[in-house]
């Protein structure tokens, strides 16, 4: 039947933040972090030192609100401390990095091999998290790159004094500025509800790690004038705080692509703050460097997902299409119950038992919960149920494919089709709780693909660090 097309309530516990929401977040960052150019060349200090005070004097800001936020959502888990802590070397060493790579190619060349991030940030989440590269960023990736290559200057850069180590430092800088960004959005997904924690985390560290660099390197005076404490405050406040926490907002609930995408648009916006801040006048290959990151970026950024495109019914598998039946089932089936049994041992081996919420027979006959199976000739492949929270609000639980059976699309298809049952039944919103350890690193992934995004607990569910939440709004038939 239709789902009826009236306007979707609010779900307050459980609402997440959408697309372009997150995309709007990530875009005001990189035009915070694209002040930061203008803020280091009116103090007019040692590189070293603009490097690390930015760390430190933000950290005056960022310590009482995550004070506040631990007060109000709980201490965050010391695995993500770790995490952000590793984050912030990375980033104070990227600091240091670039800023040397500036005087010895230019800041044209600079800019455009730290915006190698574009390519690494998307790989290591590929390689450590199975999450995709869609088809058409790796397509736009050479635009944009050429795009920050006009924009940054290198056509009218003069000879670089230092080409090879200016090159090696910045590539480096920019692998290291990659592994901030990934970790940093690891700790956003695995705990929505601290921001500011690691970005307060990650800051002391990286104020460690530029402090420790620059000493070696550079050299650390901390004798400036009072002018320039006022540029390096602001670009504390506006090039550390803001920036990073509204990055870290919004990538978490982004596809690592589009928020490397995004994040291009950076220097662009560093030209247009040059022109109105310095009066530095762009010539006009940079300005059209500007409209190449631009177009290049919408064009690589993907769509607003629908879990009700035909893309997504036929996303899995021929041989799942032409020989797999989805029908209704009953739980207290032998072969049906051996493989609950075996799914309640994986999640009771990954995730505490006072945080793990699957379901044993006896909880999957509960009469508002819908269960499927996936069978090809009678063989038992998969599993998974749908409950009704309230009219307008289902749970997906109970996904589960045996482990020859993977890699298939058998949890795509039992997922498109429990999202159809959901349509049907006029449900304006779908939620589900998964865990937070590495081996359901696949099953966030396959949500992610069908269009889900992080949110707040839902159903009677407790934050913990084990635990993650997600929700897609279903759009009508």
């Amino acid at each position: 039947m239709a789902v009826s097309s009236r306007t979707l309530p609010p779900v307050p516990p459980g609402r997440a933040v959408t697309d372009t929401a997150a995309g709007g977040l990530v875009i005001g960052g990189a035009g915070c972090l694209s002040a930061s150019a203008v803020f280091i060349s009116l103090a007019a200090v040692n590189p070293g030192t603009a490097a690390f005070l930015r760390c430190a004097v933000a950290l005056a800001a960022l310590v009482p609100l995550m004070v506040y936020e631990t007060r109000r959502h709980g201490p965050m888990p010391w695995r993500l401390h770790r995490d952000a802590a590793l984050a912030g070397l990375f980033l104070g060493t990227d600091y240091v990095m670039w800023t040397i790579s500036i005087g010895d190619v230019g800041p044209g060349i600079a800019t455009v091999l730290i915006n190698v991030q574009v390519i690494v940030f998307p790989l290591l989440a590929l390689v450590l998290d199975k999450t995709p590269i869609p088809r058409r960023f790796l397509w736009a990736c050479p635009a944009m790159l050429a795009g920050v290559a006009l924009a940054g200057g290198v056509l009218g850069a003069s000879g670089a004094p230092h080409p090879v180590r200016g090159t090696v430092l910045a590539t480096a800088a920019a692998c290291a500025y990659s592994g901030y960004l990934y970790l940093t959005r690891s700790c956003g997904r695995r705990s929505p509800r601290h921001t500011v924690g690691p970005v307060c985390t990650s800051t002391a560290g990286a104020a460690v790690a530029a402090g420790l660099i620059s000493l070696l390197v550079t050299g650390l005076p901390l004798g400036i004038s009072t002018s320039a404490w006022g540029w390096i405050t602001a670009l504390a406040l506006l090039g550390q705080v803001a920036a990073w926490l509204l990055i870290g907002k919004g990538s978490a609930r982004l596809a690592p692509s589009t928020a490397a995408a995004l994040l291009l648009l950076q220097p662009v916006m560093a030209l247009v703050i040059a022109y109105l801040v310095l009066h530095e006048t762009p010539a006009l290959v940079q300005l059209g460097g500007c409209a190449l990151i631009i177009g290049a970026v919408w064009a690589g950024s993907p769509g607003r997902r629908s879990g009700n495109t035909a893309e997504t019914r036929a996303s899995y598998s021929a041989d799942v299409i032409g020989t797999g039946e989805i029908a209704l089932d009953d739980p207290r089936k032998p072969d049906v119950r051996e493989l609950l049994e075996r799914h309640l041992t994986f999640t009771l081996g990954a995730t505490p038992p006072e945080h793990s919420y699957a379901l044993d027979v006896g909880g999957l006959a509960d009469p508002a919960i819908t269960f499927c199976s996936f069978r090809i000739g009678g063989e038992l492949l998969g599993v998974g149920a749908i409950k009704e929270l309230d009219p307008a609000h289902g749970e997906i639980k109970s996904m589960h494919t045996s482990e020859a059976a993977r890699g298939r699309g058998i949890g795509r298809a039992i997922l498109t089709h429990l999202l159809g049952i959901a349509r049907e039944r006029g449900y304006e919103r779908v939620s589900l709780e998964t865990g937070t350890p590495d081996v359901f690193a696949a099953a966030r992934a396959l949500y992610e693909r069908a269009g889900f995004l992080p949110c707040q607990p839902f159903g009677g569910y407790q934050p913990s660090p084990d635990n993650y939440f997600m929700s897609l709004a279903l759009t009508p038939l």
